[in-house]
Order: C-alpha cells, then sequence, then structure tokens
C-alpha cells in the first residue's frame, strides 16, 4: 500500500474563517485496502468486491482507494514518529510499518479501478520454451488469484492439459490438511523403493536425488499470499510442517505462480528460503548447474 497526507484549506461552514483539513488517501491491493475500511463501509466493499472479481476475470490489474480525514494532532504525532522511527538504524522497517498499520485504518472506500498491463513483447514464447526445456517456472505476481489465473493463461505457463492445484485456504488448519493432501498426490506414484523407508517424507531417505526424479508433469500450483505466509507461520509455531510441505510440492510442479504482493526484496528472501530448506533433500549444484535465479516482474534476480 502507499498512502500520502494532503493538507488543504477550507472554509469553515459556521463562522467563514478558513482552517486547514488534513487528509489521509491511501491505494493498494484491493484485498489490502478492504481489510482496513471502517466497519460501516460493508456494503461498499461487498459492491466494489464484485467489480474487482469481474476485472480480475477479464485478466485486469486491480487497485482500491480510501481515505480518511486525520485532525492535526494526528498528523503531529504521527510525523514525530515516523522521523524518530528513521533514525532508528537496527529496526526502522519494522517501526515504521507498525506506524503505517495505526494510520491505514479506518478508512472510507473511495472506489476500485483496474488496468491492463499488457505481457512484454516474447514473453509467452519464452515461458512456452522454458516448459518445454524441462524448467520449472516460478512467478511472484502482485495480483490478486483470479487475475494471476488469466495471466498465467495468457503467458502460456497455464495450458488446457495442466492439473492445477490452488491454494486459497479460509483457515491455517484448512491449508495444513490441504498440503498434506497434495503432498500425498506427489508422492503416491513413486515407486516404493525410490522411496525406500520413507512413506511420508518424499525426500527424507533420499538425500541429494534430484528434484526431477519427483516432479510431475503437467502440473501447476497456485498460491495467495495469505496462505502462503500461513504456511510459514504454523511452521515457525512448531503447529505443522505446511510450509516445508509447502516447497515439497512446489519442487515437484512444473510451475508455481504466487498470488500476492510482494517487492523485490521479498522476492529474494523467498528464494533463499527455497534454496535453503530444499538443500537439505536436493544438490542444487547438480539440478541447478549453473546460478540458481529467479524472476519478478522486472527484475532478474541471482542468489
Amino acid at each position: 500500500m502507499m498512502s500520502v497526507i494532503v493538507q488543504e484549506e477550507i472554509k469553515n461552514e459556521k463562522n467563514g474563517d478558513k482552517e486547514d483539513r488534513f487528509i489521509l488517501l491511501t491505494k493498494g491491493a484491493d484485498s489490502a485496502v478492504f481489510e482496513r475500511l471502517r466497519s460501516d463501509q460493508n456494503f461498499e466493499r461487498a459492491s466494489a468486491d464484485s467489480h474487482v472479481d469481474d476485472y480480475a476475470s477479464a485478466g485486469l490489474r486491480t487497485l482500491a482507494f480510501g481515505r480518511k480525514l486525520l485532525n492535526e494532532e494526528e498528523v503531529v504525532l504521527a510525523k514525530a514518529a515516523i522521523n524518530k522511527a528513521e533514525k532508528d538504524l537496527d529496526n526502522s522497517e519494522t517501526l515504521l510499518q507498525e506506524i503505517y498499520a495505526t494510520i491505514e485504518k479506518d478508512l472510507e472506500l473511495l472506489g476500485v479501478t483496474a488496468f491492463e498491463d499488457r505481457l512484454q513483447e516474447g514473453v509467452p514464447e519464452t515461458i512456452r520454451d522454458l516448459r518445454q526445456a524441462g524448467l520449472a517456472v516460478w512467478i511472484l505476481t502482485g495480483d490478486k488469484l483470479q487475475t494471476a489465473l488469466e495471466i498465467g493463461k495468457l503467458a502460456n505457463l497455464i495450458k488446457p492439459k495442466d492439473s492445477l492445484f490452488t491454494v486459497d485456504c479460509e483457515t491455517k488448519d484448512e491449508l495444513i490438511q490441504k498440503m498434506r493432501s497434495m503432498l500425498s498426490f506427489f508422492t503416491e506414484e513413486i515407486p516404493r523403493a525410490q522411496l525406500k523407508s520413507s512413506s511420508i517424507n518424499p525426500f527424507g531417505s533420499c538425500r541429494k536425488k534430484p528434484i526431477d526424479s519427483l516432479r510431475k508433469p503437467n502440473t501447476i500450483m497456485i498460491i495467495t499470499g495469505k496462505n502462503l505466509k500461513w504456511a510459514f507461520d504454523v511452521e515457525h509455531e512448531k503447529k505443522s510442517d505446511a510450509y516445508e510441505n509447502f516447497l515439497k510440492i512446489a519442487s515437484a510442479c512444473e510451475a508455481v505462480i504466487y498470488a500476492c504482493r510482494v517487492s523485490g526484496a521479498s522476492t529474494s528472501t523467498d528464494c533463499k528460503k527455497y534454496k535453503e530448506t530444499c538443500s537439505k533433500y536436493v544438490n542444487f549444484k547438480r539440478v541447478f548447474p549453473s546460478e540458481f535465479a529467479a524472476a519478478k516482474s522486472d527484475y532478474l534476480m541471482k542468489q
């Protein structure tokens, strides 16, 4: 999300005097803005949700806009807190996010917009060639689920013959069960001799075995940002191995789509997590003789 505070001079309706008014204007992903709306905005949100779904089904990218009136004291306190946080060399980013969270809430919905962001020339052909060459393609996109699906089709990443696994669970418990059932799909057809003594962990007794030996053809997984965060959270809390299962499943897919808002730094972090976790099971130098790379939008980051 991105916000600005606008100061404007208005005329007091009661006495005619001029006075300052402060307005917080916010734009961002519809999911991020909607969850920060005032409680009396339910009707407006439902209407906007319907429009957003229509836009996404057409492959359009969406943004939502909101606003909030602030008084001068709130602005002064926020500015002081931001200035203080920016001087903290160790925790600046964390402190700033906490401050933004306290300001960017109880918004009034202004509306939603949609725009077409066409794929660059040659993208569909390049992705087609990568898949034909046997390379797994991961796309990290800042779009909502339906938009990401449509873009995946336009980019030749998702084909009619592909088996598509959609991870968009409503609760953490549902996600844990989803990961386990998906993992069983990818392991059930693997020869027992290949799994050796491990029937639960498909990599457990096959350490340093190439990913390709477990990969299923024509399988695509798409996961929302909320579900990916939950998978990481429940594993960090020692409640489940959902995140590790996600990485195993992703490694066995021909393509993976992250349908969530991600920054360049976040993308780099995800790539590192993937390498660190999978290195316990896979010899990356054997599977990826050259540098392991991941592309996100217009960025190319080599880890």
